[in-house]
């Protein structure tokens, strides 16, 4: 399994948030617009996962493969209710991925945060491809943002 998370926190517009109903309580939230986090991962398919809050003004986030823009989320506005678990992208909807080399997922909030808007990122899955990255090849891997302790 590939190890390593690359958001960052504090000055770079991250911070931590969740409660035990999401993974561990592992959510992270922007801070500021223009934040961004990325994934390196070999696979042919990469799904961002996470928590759509109550009564949120929409918001948009920009999803990019190997630099290359894939698609705005804008979120729904309104919600009566917390909503978990919910698919923010899918590159499976957009793009076959080369299952052979290293592809970079890139997320970058790109309103400004403020109450009622903003998304709580939770986890991301991807289809491997590569028996070298976990023990069957194809495999679907679970990626948390504290993933680096489930690493052998």
């Amino acid at each position: 399994m590939a190890c390593g998370r690359r958001y960052h926190r504090g000055r770079s517009g991250w911070a931590t948030s969740g409660i035990h109903r999401e993974f561990h309580s592992t959510n992270i939230v922007a801070t500021q617009a223009g934040a961004s986090w990325s994934y390196e991962f070999i696979g042919t398919a990469v799904e961002v996962l996470g928590t759509i809050p109550t009564a949120m003004a929409s918001v948009t986030v920009t999803f990019s493969i190997d630099g290359v823009k894939i698609q705005d989320y804008n979120s729904p506005a309104n919600f009566p209710q917390d909503t978990r678990h919910q698919t923010f992208f899918r590159s499976i909807d957009h793009l076959n991925l080369d299952p052979t080399v290293k592809h970079k997922l890139q997320v970058t909030q790109q309103t400004l945060p403020s109450a009622g808007r903003f998304l709580f990122f939770d986890y991301l899955l991807y289809t491997a491809s590569n028996s070298t990255q976990i023990d069957q090849a194809t495999t679907r891997a679970f990626i948390d943002e504290r993933e680096a302790k489930y690493c052998r």
